[in-house]
Formats: structure tokens, sequence, C-alpha cells
């Protein structure tokens, strides 16, 4: 005859087994889009940081088109402090996959900027890459609705 305990035991070990699997398989498309969404931070970086400085020859190297160079330069002359809090640092977020290779990212601040005039705070900039040339650039720029 079995020991209860021992019953008990191994009840309790499937258990846990089970809880850890369905964890493992609601967290781990998460944790695999944010690993993902990594690789598009030292675009991202850099484009900040050549926006805040205005330096419109590198927003063209890291832009696939006009479209991202116009926005950065424009949110420099609208709003500074916008760009500014983005270059402290933004956390991606995959926001999905489209055809022909297109990535649709968000970059949440850690802080929400109250632009003035806008009812909601932003909360980040949204942004779509393509590859070109081995390397991801910048295809769309911007914020959500004020």
């Amino acid at each position: 005859m079995r020991s209860p305990l021992r019953n008990r035991r191994v009840r309790i070990a499937v258990l846990l087994l089970v809880a850890v699997l369905a964890l493992a398989a609601l967290m781990g498309p998460r944790l695999v889009q944010r690993y993902h969404a990594r690789a598009f931070t030292p675009v991202m970086q850099r484009y900040i940081a050549a926006a805040v400085a205005g330096d419109s020859a590198a927003l063209e190297t890291l832009s696939a088109g006009h479209e991202p160079v116009r926005w950065a330069l424009g949110m420099r002359r609208r709003e500074p402090a916008l760009l500014e809090l983005a270059a402290r640092g933004m956390q991606p977020e995959m926001l999905g996959s489209m055809g022909s290779g297109l990535e649709r990212l968000r970059f949440r601040f850690r802080h929400p900027f109250a632009a003035p005039g806008c009812a909601y705070p932003y909360d980040g900039i949204y942004a779509a890459f393509r590859t070109s040339g081995g390397s991801w650039r910048l295809v769309q720029a911007g914020i959500g609705p004020c």
C-alpha cells in the first residue's frame, strides 16, 4: 500500500508542472515579441538622437523615405520636449507584421507626455520599419491622436 503522503506529493508536483506549462504557454508569445522588438531599439535610439540634434543627414540614413525625416524635424520644432522624453528611453512593443517585410512597433515612453491642448497624454511613438540593405530603416513614425 502506498503512503498517502507520497500520493499527495505526486499530485502537487503534477499540479505545479501543469501550472508552469500553462504559464509558459500564455507568456511565451509575449516574451518572443519582446525579444524580437529589441532588434529595433538601436535604430530608434539613433533616430531620436538625430531628431533631437536636428541632423537631417543622419535621419535620412535611418529612414526609407522622406516621411520619417519630415516628421522628426517637425516634432523638433513643435514639441522638442517630446523628443527629449523619448531620448531618455523607451520600451519597444511589437504591434505586428504587415506584408512585404514591414514591422509595426510602439516605443512606449517611461512617463506619459502631456501636450498642451490635448485631452489625453501621449504614451509613445509608433513606428514602421522595413529592412533595406541588411539593416532596419524607418518607413513611418508618429504619435497617436490628441
